[in-house]
């Protein structure tokens, strides 16, 4: 059965579609990386052009960040692929499912993926911002990519017209890359650090 993305918005919440890559370009030690170039680690991202892509949302969604019991919400929810799962530390979005690919995505594409909160951070309203992760299972799959390689993602974004946005001040979507450091040189003991965009 096809599923359009209009059905999936609703008037209240944006529903963000998505595609990521991951490429590592071949370049001279210290040469400036130009983003989106290089070539793809197929063993990670996702295009989502699988008709038969489907999410498992193994409820309920993770709060480890408020309650500490991890324990009672596993199995984490996760993609059939394996490319994707709900992060240990913050829930997954409310709403996960492949869709058609919106009007004006890439030529050719016939799929992609639609990702809505409604409950951020856990199952129940904090009456607070929080956040929901949707993780690209990399490490598990490839390893840890040292900044030697070069790595860098492509992923594209639809997000819906802003009436139909959530009315709030405050973050609405954000892709990040966690990565690592020297532990001097973070606030983080581990040395972790996210870059990333975020819509606010």
């Amino acid at each position: 059965m096809k599923r359009t993305l209009a059905p999936a918005i609703g008037r209240s919440l944006p529903t963000f579609a998505l595609m990521a890559c991951v490429l590592l370009p071949a370049v001279a030690r210290g040469q400036a990386v130009v983003p989106g170039t290089g070539q793809q680690v197929t063993q990670v991202g996702d295009d989502f052009e699988d008709p038969a892509w489907a999410w498992r949302a193994n409820l309920p969604k993770v709060s480890n960040d408020k309650d500490e019991m991890l324990s009672r919400n596993l199995p984490l929810g996760a993609s059939e692929n394996g490319r994707w799962f709900e992060g240990s530390k913050r829930g997954q979005p409310d709403f996960v499912q492949r869709v058609d690919t919106p009007p004006g995505g890439l030529p050719g594409s016939q799929g992609a993926l639609a990702l809505r909160s409604l409950r951020t951070g856990s199952s129940r309203p904090g009456y607070q911002q929080q956040q929901d992760d949707f993780i690209a299972n990399v490490a598990q799959v490839v390893g840890k990519i040292p900044v030697s390689q070069t790595p860098n993602i492509v992923t594209r974004v639809w997000l819906p017209p802003i009436d139909q946005w959530e009315n709030r001040t405050g973050c609405h979507f954000a892709f990040r890359v966690a990565l690592e450091t020297a532990p001097h040189r973070t606030e983080e003991p581990d040395g972790a650090y996210w870059p990333g965009m975020f819509i606010n």
